[in-house]
């Protein structure tokens, strides 16, 4: 397994978040980047969300559309469908986007997550499909999950305390939607049960740092990567480390990496090999085998220090995937091409 590097897009304010288009029907490589800014001198938050086309042969990138957010930066963003994408922002408000049949940005909806003139900042969603509606799961600084259903409309169905500190990572389970996950900056990954007045039901304080991403072992297909099972959770860690953990005992992990030299903000699953893309902040891009946990690739495009916060990858073709990642203070969006 190498690399190649395809192209390097200036994204001109800090760069967070990437998510390449999902279910592409004519395979034109498109692209969100979102971004957030603070500028300190005004006291004011900044963000873009862009919306790319990569030519990869032709080794260049073409803005389609942006969207500017006057007043708020991108913690995270996630492609509903084909067409339709969700944002939370620094003024803890979720948004709904749309991409029309020119290939430009349209704001359809949002909602304040706020209450009671609480100063909080969105930080990550996770949503499942139910229907003919989408339930988002988001958090924010001051530890707060909430529970919103978009249909016709956004409406927040539940809100409760979970941390007494940032939420970092967040996820609904896609086998039993009245549990969800959460972790924080208290280096604590919880359980709750959305059936008994959101109880706590399971609680893991292994980690040595915060718990920055939660992602289940089970592919959009509905397969579990070789070795997995319904009772597994994947967790990545500020202290650099992922963890196999079974959620009838969390008492202790199943099996931890090695440290990746960095905090392990992001974590994307491969569609079809046992493969795990990480974007690790301080040291780049791991790409680590799902069972052994070891990191078969490194990719250090972004430099050292520069927070890689952002990834994710599609199929190329047969023996190639694409890969976009994104760094925070050079912001920096990088698509590379990785062949197996």
């Amino acid at each position: 397994m190498n690399f190649e590097e395809i192209l390097e897009f200036d994204t001109k304010l800090t760069a967070d978040v990437t998510e390449w288009r999902p279910l592409d029907q004519n395979d034109q490589n498109h692209l969100l980047c979102g971004t957030y800014f603070l500028d300190k001198t005004k006291n004011q938050r900044l963000g873009l969300l862009y919306f790319l086309k990569i030519d990869s042969e032709n080794r260049k990138s073409d803005i389609l559309d942006s969207f500017e957010f006057n007043n708020s930066g991108i913690l995270d963003l996630k492609w509903l469908n084909t067409d339709n994408i969700i944002t939370i922002d620094s003024e803890n408000i979720l948004n709904m986007f749309r991409i029309n049949e020119n290939l430009i940005i349209e704001k359809t909806k949002e909602l304040s997550l706020v209450e009671d003139e609480e100063k909080s900042i969105g930080l990550t969603i996770d949503f499942i499909k139910t229907n003919n509606e989408y339930k988002v799961l988001t958090s924010d600084t001051l530890g707060y999950l909430n529970l919103v259903t978009i249909g016709d409309e956004m409406k927040l169905e539940n809100k409760f305390k979970a941390h007494d500190l940032e939420t970092w990572s967040v996820l609904i389970d896609r086998n039993d939607m009245n549990n969800i996950y959460s972790g924080a900056d208290d280096c604590t990954f919880k359980i709750w049960d959305l059936r008994d007045a959101n109880r706590k039901v399971g609680e893991c304080k292994i980690f040595e740092g915060g718990v920055t991403s939660i992602i289940l072992p089970q592919r959009d297909n509905f397969t579990w990567l070789n070795g997995y099972n319904t009772n597994n959770i994947l967790c990545g860690s500020y202290d650099e480390k992922i963890y196999v953990l079974d959620k009838r005992n969390l008492k202790r992990s199943l099996n931890e990496s090695k440290k990746l030299n960095g905090g392990v903000w992001k974590i994307k699953l491969h569609k079809e090999k046992d493969l795990l893309l990480c974007a690790c902040m301080h040291k780049g891009v791991h790409i680590v085998n799902s069972n052994s946990l070891e990191s078969s690739l490194f990719y250090d495009g972004h430099g050292l220090d520069n927070l890689a916060y952002g990834c994710d990858w599609k199929r190329f073709d047969e023996k190639n995937d694409l890969v976009s990642t994104c760094s925070f203070y050079n912001h920096q969006l990088k698509i590379w091409k990785l062949k197996f």
